[in-house]
């Protein structure tokens, strides 16, 4: 992948953790405690402490495990976008996209390339696009969830993603493109 040009300052930056919602604690402090009560039987003391040990690990493994979408000043100095453990710099993204919750579910739809890199979570109902612009990346695109793909949709605008979005891109976009006859 080749590297882009470094600048002298990253002005637009975002950062967000993508934290499970309360429901999701809830759920896994309430697993924890159905492991708990299978002991039961067995011995009360085991079932309680088994049950609160799980039920915390579990919380804390899924709090924990949460990535984090960034864009900011990379290794280099250039603004990079970070999702979860990957990353890449803006310079190779173009046509930044925020997609709420169905746009979201036809963006993973039948029509979906499996090549795009995508970092999401059940519990979020909207992501960002971006096309990966790179000639030697493989990788067509990138699919971010986030609670703000309006403001991240911004910091990558900002940050310097190319719009080179073609009359075709926005036919496509809208449904009205021309398809090929069989």
């Amino acid at each position: 992948m080749p590297e882009p040009a470094p600048q002298a300052t990253v002005s637009a930056t975002f950062r967000e953790r993508l934290h499970p919602g309360p429901a999701w604690v809830v759920g896994a402090v309430c697993v924890g405690f159905v492991l708990g009560i299978v002991l039961w039987l067995i011995s009360i003391a085991a079932s309680l402490i088994v049950g609160a040990v799980a039920a915390v690990v579990l919380a804390v493994l899924l709090w924990t495990s949460s990535p984090v979408v960034a864009v900011g000043p990379g290794p280099d100095g250039a603004p990079w976008l970070w999702a979860g453990r990957a990353r890449i710099p803006v310079a190779l993204l173009a046509d930044p996209r925020a997609l709420d919750a169905a746009a979201l579910r036809a963006e993973l739809g039948p029509g979906s390339d499996a090549r795009t890199y995508a970092c999401l979570r059940p519990w979020l109902r909207s992501a960002v696009v971006v096309r990966v612009v790179d000639p030697d990346d493989p990788t067509p695109g990138w699919l971010v969830g986030t609670r703000r793909p309006a403001d991240l949709e911004a910091a990558l605008r900002a940050a310097g993603a190319a719009v080179t979005a073609t009359p075709a891109d926005e036919a496509r976009e809208r449904g009205t493109a021309a398809t090929p006859e069989g």
